[in-house]
């Protein structure tokens, strides 16, 4: 999560070149797959104890 909001920052500075926002924004995407692949397998954990 901190190097995802590190990559957004970085995004947000007009001081990169088209090719570093570019790999920048596709470490972005994948670091959001993997926070919400995250998040989703806790909520079903959670879940999964709440119907216990």
């Amino acid at each position: 999560m901190n190097r995802l909001q590190e990559v957004a920052t970085k995004l947000k500075s007009q001081d990169i070149t088209l090719d570093e926002a570019s790999k920048l924004y596709e470490e972005g995407v994948k670091l959001s797959k993997q926070c919400k692949k995250y998040i989703d397998e806790k909520e079903l954990l959670i879940k999964n104890v709440d119907e216990m």
